[in-house]
């Protein structure tokens, strides 16, 4: 009896560690959309209102990992010390993203508030076009992985039950 019950448990974890790999590219899929609405929403900022860029970090609050990593940000604004690695770093901690992906996205932020007013406008356009496919190729590829990795977490579980029987 105690047997089986421990088999149930594993089982249960087995299935959870799938849940909680599938979760990691809906958080993926999160970070960026809230990375393309902010986009659009800085270069509206900046186009019409020519804000700052600390007072724009401070006026947006997202409920992805994003916001997490727009904090870390203001704080490598305010040190006055960023660097695209840094970014980089920051990102490698927050999201699974690939090294274009992560190249790009530290690009843009160090970009901010250091090129021109005309070219600052033009670049965040091509942000936004490349965000847009970037989040179409995130969730396509959501749609077919997620399933599986919650599959594949009970199936290795059962199988792992089967060997232990």
């Amino acid at each position: 009896m105690i047997k089986f019950a421990l088999l149930f448990c594993l089982l249960g974890a087995s299935g959870y560690l799938g849940f909680q790999f599938a979760n990691t590219y809906k958080k993926k899929d999160d970070f960026l959309s809230d990375l393309l609405n902010f986009t659009k929403s800085i270069k509206n900022e900046i186009s019409f209102m020519k804000t700052d860029l600390l007072s724009i970090l401070n006026k947006y609050e997202y409920k992805s990992n994003f916001n997490d990593f727009l904090l870390k940000y203001q704080n490598l604004l305010k040190s006055k010390n960023q660097s695209q690695n840094e970014i980089i770093e920051i990102l490698e901690k927050i999201s699974n993203f690939d090294d274009l992906e992560k190249n790009t996205i530290s690009q843009m932020f160090f970009e901010l508030g250091n090129i021109g007013y005309i070219e600052q406008i033009e670049r965040l356009e091509y942000y936004i076009n490349f965000y847009e496919n970037l989040l179409k190729k995130s969730s396509e590829q959501s749609g077919k992985m997620m399933p599986f990795c919650k599959k594949m977490g009970f199936l290795i579980g059962f199988l792992v039950c089967i060997v232990l029987i």
